[in-house]
C-alpha cells in the first residue's frame, strides 16, 4: 500500500462525528464465532485498512463491578438492562504517523458505533 496519502497526519488522539457516520456506512461485520466480530474498513482519518476485533462475550460476561452508593445508581424500580452494543473503535494501522508514541498503533483516529447484536440461531 503506497504511503503517500499519509504526508502531513500527524498522530492525534481525536475524534469527529464524521468518523461513526464513515465507518457506519463503509465497515463490513464478519462474525466468525459467538461472541467474536471483525470489522473491517478503511481508517475515516488516514484511511489505511483496518481490521477491528471485537470480542463481546469476554467484555460482557457476568456481573458488572459494584460500583458505590450515589455514583451511576440506576433509578428505583428499574431493572438491570444490557449495555447498549456501542464499540469504541480506534485506528490500529501499522503505518507511520508522526509523533505517534512508540508503544501505540494507528493514527490516533476513534469513533464509537452500534453493533447490532448477533443474532440467536
Amino acid at each position: 500500500m503506497s504511503t503517500d496519502h499519509l504526508d502531513g497526519i500527524p498522530y492525534e488522539e481525536t475524534t469527529d462525528d464524521a468518523y461513526a457516520v464513515t465507518a457506519a456506512h463503509t465497515f463490513s461485520v464478519q462474525r466468525p464465532s459467538k461472541g467474536f466480530t471483525l470489522l473491517n474498513g478503511d481508517c475515516p482519518r488516514c484511511r489505511a485498512t483496518l481490521s477491528v476485533p471485537l470480542v463481546s462475550d469476554v467484555l460482557r460476561q457476568g456481573e458488572p463491578p459494584r460500583r458505590r452508593r450515589g455514583i451511576l445508581r440506576r433509578a428505583a424500580g428499574t431493572r438491570r438492562s444490557r449495555p447498549a452494543p456501542y464499540e469504541t473503535v480506534r485506528c490500529n494501522c501499522r503505518l507511520p504517523h508522526s509523533g505517534r508514541p512508540e508503544n501505540r498503533r494507528g493514527c490516533g483516529a476513534y469513533w464509537n458505533v452500534y453493533v447490532a447484536p448477533q443474532e440467536q440461531p
